[in-house]
């Protein structure tokens, strides 16, 4: 083959993958461009206004919140999915579960301004209480509409609303800092403080305006029971797992020092981005995993995420060895913990995408026993392995997820599944 051949065949190749993969590859870059700014945000903070413990003030909210969110949440997210796949109207079930949405989101607003106010009244004490109320419910909004707009067919109009607000922060963030004004935390949180105002007095007017005649309220409680009866184990799932993932940084303020703090954040946010390659191509894939076969995992929806995944895990791997390296002297203690965690969010996201396959068949339970499994793991060497805590916990996380990953994959095969 002479060169020139070659060329074409190489530029034919490359046309041929692009056009395969069009909308996926459109989405993602839409994606990344959202998630790079969310993944931006604490580091500019950091880097413009050279406080660690301003950072790790941030690092704690988001950590705080990602725990409180699956609790919350009462898995009506998760539930659409399944409640869709088996509708006869799918476009009412949309609509019906729209509606369950604003009652649990207007409920959760009411208990979090009541708190707020708690707190403003010393009857609670609980730190930066009001930003982690904004963090819960901007989370869940755009974790509702992910999947609204995922089961419609047009996912990426779920990213216009977090890029926008987003884009709003980062934005008064670059203006205080060229203008040389004092750093406030509000600034991180503005675009999803107006995002989450518009949408309650969104809800509101709705619900003012058809004078609730829209509002079926056994059909609404029967929505939560069983979105509840199918969830609970999901609900308790994340939660555990949430809260093994968070547990440095929520425990940073207190059980490390600044220098320790600022490698678990940055190490686990440089992790963030392999999650965000998982949510991507799985928001992506969703729908068609969901609605495919019922006993198999899909070849070529699963080879593609593992590439992707694994390319995503090396680089990241990469950045991170070079920032220790380059950062640290004698940084033997730091690279070790920086390679469990990195690779330790990379088996949970694997996890995560297996996990899939219990959803369709209404088998959460097993995701509930997993995390069980998980979570002793993570106790049993948190507590026996007599190092420094941020060791401890690397080694944990890693052991923990791994112990699942192995466990899950055995189940799997056990039940039949295979690549199909």
């Amino acid at each position: 083959m002479t060169n020139n051949s070659f060329h074409r065949f190489s530029l034919k190749g490359l046309k041929s993958v692009f056009l395969n993969n069009k909308g996926l590859l459109k989405y993602m870059a839409l994606s990344y461009f959202d998630k790079a700014i969310i993944f931006l945000i604490p580091l500019l903070v950091f880097k413009f206004f050279d406080d660690a413990a301003i950072y790790l003030n941030i690092e704690y909210i988001y950590s705080v919140s990602t725990v409180v969110i699956p609790l919350v949440d009462l898995g009506l997210s998760s539930y659409f999915y399944y409640a869709y796949r088996h509708s006869e109207d799918r476009k009412a079930t949309q609509q019906k579960f729209t509606r369950n949405f604003n009652v649990l989101f207007l409920t959760l607003s009411s208990i979090g301004l009541g708190l707020i106010l708690f707190q403003k009244n010393d009857l609670v004490d609980i730190i930066f209480i009001e930003f982690i109320v904004v963090r819960v419910l901007f989370t869940i909004l755009s974790v509702y509409y992910s999947s609204y707009f995922r089961l419609s067919g047009e996912p990426q109009k779920a990213l216009y609303v977090t890029l926008s607000s987003n884009v709003i922060s980062i934005l008064f963030i670059g203006a205080y800092f060229f203008l040389d004004i004092d750093f406030s935390l509000i600034l991180v949180f503005l675009g999803q403080i107006i995002c989450v105002f518009i949408y309650i007095i969104f809800v509101i007017i709705g619900f003012v305006m058809s004078k609730h005649s829209d509002l079926d309220f056994n059909s609404l409680k029967n929505i939560f029971f069983r979105s509840l009866r199918f969830s609970w184990p999901t609900i308790l799932q994340a939660f555990i797992m949430m809260y093994i993932t968070n547990y440095g940084k929520i425990n940073a303020l207190t059980k490390l020092n600044l220098d320790d703090g600022v490698l678990l954040s940055l190490t686990q946010r440089f992790s963030m981005v392999i999650f965000l390659m998982h949510t991507s191509i799985l928001s992506y894939f969703a729908k068609d995993i969901f609605i495919g076969e019922t006993y198999g995992i899909q070849k070529k929806y699963f080879n593609k995420y593992i590439i992707l995944l694994t390319t995503t895990m090396l680089v990241i791997l990469f950045l991170v060895v070079g920032y220790v390296a380059y950062s640290y002297e004698t940084a033997v203690r730091e690279l070790t913990i920086s390679v469990l965690l990195v690779v330790g969010t990379y088996f949970s996201c694997v996890i995560a995408y297996l996990e899939v396959h219990y959803s369709r068949e209404n088998k959460n339970i097993f995701k509930l026993y997993l995390a069980i499994l998980s979570g002793a793991i993570f106790m049993f060497v948190l507590w026996t392995y007599n190092n420094d805590f941020l060791s401890s916990f690397a080694l944990a996380m890693n052991l923990s997820a791994f112990g699942c990953l192995t466990i899950t994959v055995w189940i799997l095969y056990k039940r039949n599944y295979k690549l199909r």
